[in-house]
């Protein structure tokens, strides 16, 4: 057998394989630690059990034993010490990240509120910025700080590791939620070892494997995902600070290439910035050949990021079948379900409109479709269900619903929130009493054994009856203007007088900032959504670069962002929002008789169409389809309404955009019709006598609602339907 290879069976906790390693690799490398490219540091797997054991000895001196320690690192071997160290004397850790200044104070200080920490573990350093607050936080003052930058290694005799047993608590993982409100959910060190061993089954490790992480140590997916892979599977593990990666992307890549690395990834948003990076730098000597496993999870995953980041690489090595999209939750440890080693991503494609309803089935045509990535399938003895989140019934095949999980890898619940970890952590079926199940939260949907996942629930935009997904609505946004930066936009929905609002706060790159006409990328973000989705955006918030909140791991916040817009705290480099519209009086009302000519007919056509659009009237080109402009269902229904109130002509909805009429030829057909005697309709709108296509351009009735409209569209673009 392998030293790598070690029998795991007897194994109850992740110090039992530090310390089985540390006899059987004692001189092997664990962990090196990179600062731009350059080793400056390393632990073999004797000297990390050496260390830890030492650290946990100081921790023994101050009753660590089942409390909460708070480990307050920067990126570095320290933080891996100090997380080692908590395991052996039974002690929970709390991993954070320290505040720069008063960035990130406010959810340090709201962890410290939930978690109630006793200790903390840091450095000299950071101590020495903190302790000037202690008289201002007293929360801070009140908990015993524990200097590990000088701890004698000699001390790691005396370290009592005994009493570890599957149900002991290793860790509070606090989630990327509310500041005001965090959640720590309480991981198990039996949790750790099945999410270990699930990993191991679906990621294909093996003597081979070696590892390089760019992601927050402090996060669940660099802290499992990679730091405690590597110590399960014995495979070295090359960290960078993420900081290093945001600053230099490609610092990521040329680590994989020099190290032979066979296991990376991260969020989709790190593939763009590598992407975005590789344009303008040479990537001479780059080899990614070893690559085989590039994982992708966290936000959702794109299928273009991963065909522009195959393009970009693969000259360099990279072999596309090396995406392996994932999901996953710090509820379940971590991992939840994956693809396969180098089979590729499974790409499908359905239905937007029925996608809209909650089901899923294959487009009729190439430009109905949305592509959706697979997450993959469940491993070992983990379950996956579908199920309706009002009615807590088990969805059938093909219905998109609340993504369930049961497995050992479900995780023990929140810390301190009792009532709110029995209806996440032990949800049960309406129908069924047999064992409970993990909420996720997450809606997705199993199509032929695949994971699909379509989004949140909290996150759902509901307008009219219609879903939305923010991401689709994201893309859409990202996708209208080359000023744009690619995952970098957050879009959300807030209440309106009569119905819900969509905004759409977006990114402007860097180098665009100050050439780019900031009205232009706005208006091109509003038609394509308008067009592409049906749905008028009211606010449009463009911001300066890497000012968008995200997560740790780059999961947007778009609860956080909405709070944001909504107190008037987004710090916008400009704003867009539609004029009032305009309301009728006896300035602006026109009359039948004043509207005899094409000419005036037409400037009030213009006027009418522009409010609905709100937009300025100049904007409205004369003898462009309407359809350009994309009037929704509700807007379309209220232009109608205005010319039969105002000129006594009744024309068919259905009828109105048949031919891709302009406004000069509307003009011109209700000239015709206030000039000829007799009722004041027509079954389609002519120009110079010929009747115009019968071919439906814009709006078809819906057939379970035959009085309801559909959203206009253009030739490929999809038609959404619209309840009014």
């Amino acid at each position: 057998m392998s030293e790598r290879r070690i029998d795991l069976t007897r194994a109850t906790s992740i110090i039992d394989v530090l310390n089985t390693r540390a006899n059987i690799q004692s001189e092997q490398p664990s962990y090196v630690f990179l600062s731009d490219g350059a080793e400056v540091g390393s632990l073999t797997f004797a000297q990390l059990r050496r260390r830890a054991r030492a650290v946990g000895a100081s921790l023994q001196e101050v009753n660590a034993r089942n409390e909460r320690v708070l480990l307050l690192y920067p990126s570095g071997l320290d933080y891996v010490v100090a997380l080692f160290a908590c395991f052996y004397v039974k002690a929970v850790a709390v991993p954070v990240y320290p505040p720069k200044m008063n960035q990130n104070l406010e959810r340090l200080l709201a962890i410290i509120d939930d978690a109630r920490p006793t200790i903390a573990l840091t450095t000299s350093a950071i101590f020495s910025r903190l302790q000037g607050r202690f008289s201002r936080i007293p929360i801070l003052k009140s908990m015993k700080w524990v200097i590990t930058d000088e701890i004698d290694c000699g001390r790691a005799g005396i370290c009592d590791e005994s009493g570890i047993t599957e149900d002991t608590t290793a860790l509070l993982q606090y989630t990327s939620g509310s500041t005001a409100t965090p959640k720590g959910v309480m991981v198990s060190h039996g949790n750790l070892m099945h999410n270990q061993a699930m990993m191991r089954e679906s990621l294909k490790h093996d003597d081979d494997t070696v590892i390089v992480s760019w992601l927050p140590m402090y996060h669940d997916m660099g802290l499992i995902g990679n730091i405690l892979a590597g110590m399960y599977n014995g495979a070295p593990c090359y960290l960078m600070a993420h900081t290093d990666f945001l600053q230099k992307p490609l610092n990521w890549l040329k680590a994989i290439s020099k190290y032979r690395a066979t296991f990376s990834g991260g969020p989709n948003f790190a593939y763009d910035l590598c992407v975005n990076k590789a344009q303008r730098e040479q990537m001479e000597g780059l080899d990614l050949s070893r690559w085989r496993t590039a994982f992708n999870g966290s936000e959702p995953v794109r299928a273009e990021t991963m065909r522009r980041f195959a393009e970009t690489f693969s000259p360099y090595g990279f072999i596309p079948e090396a995406f392996y999209p994932c999901y996953g939750l710090a509820e379940a440890t971590l991992f939840v379900s994956g693809g396969s080693v180098l089979k590729g991503p499974v790409i499908a494609a359905f239905d937007k409109a029925e996608l809209e309803k909650h089901r899923v089935s294959a487009p009729d045509r190439p430009q109905d479709g949305l592509t959706l990535v697979s997450s993959g399938k469940p491993c070992l003895e983990e379950r996956i269900i579908i199920v309706n989140p009002q009615t807590l019934a088990r969805c059938d095949e093909g219905q998109v619903g609340e993504i369930w999980v049961s497995s050992p890898s479900v995780c023990q619940g929140y810390w301190g929130k009792p009532e709110l970890s029995d209806e996440t952590f032990r949800a049960r079926l309406s129908d069924d009493e047999a064992g409970s199940y993990l909420r996720t939260g997450d809606l997705g949907v199993i199509s032929r054994g695949d994971l699909y996942v379509t989004g949140r629930i909290k996150d759902l935009i509901i307008i009219r009856g219609r879903n939305h997904y923010p991401q689709d609505i994201e893309l859409t946004a990202e996708a209208s203007h080359t000023a744009l930066r690619p995952g970098c936009s957050a879009a959300f929905a807030v209440a309106g007088e009569e119905t819900e609002r969509l905004v759409l706060v977006a990114e402007i790159d860097r180098e665009r900032r100050n050439s780019v006409n900031m009205n232009e990328v706005a208006e091109s973000i509003r038609q394509a959504i308008l067009l592409e989705h049906g749905i008028d955006v009211s606010d449009i918030v463009l911001i300066r670069p890497g000012s968008l909140s995200k997560t740790s791991s780059g999961k947007i916040q778009r609860g956080a962002i909405r709070s944001a817009f909504l107190s008037e705290k987004l710090k916008a480099i400009y704003s867009w929002r539609p004029p009032v519209r305009r309301q009728t009086s006896e300035q602006t009302l026109q009359t039948e008789d004043a509207l005899r000519t094409v000419a005036s007919l037409r400037d009030w056509l213009s006027l009418e169409c522009s409010s609905r659009l709100n937009i300025n009237a100049d904007k409205i080109d004369v003898d462009q389809p309407i359809a350009c402009y994309g009037l929704d269902s509700l807007a379309a229904t209220e232009f109608i309404a205005s010319i039969e109130e105002t000129l006594g002509i009744e024309v068919p909805i259905d009828k109105l955009f048949m031919g891709a009429p302009s406004i000069s030829k509307l003009a011109l057909f209700l000239y015709e019709q206030l000039k000829s005697p007799g009722p004041k309709r027509h079954e389609a709108i002519c120009h110079n006598g010929e009747m115009e296509s019968d071919k439906p351009y814009l709006v078809r009735l819906s057939r379970s609602h035959p009085k309801l409209t559909i959203v206009p569209r253009l030739p490929n673009s999809p038609a959404w339907e619209t309840l009014i």
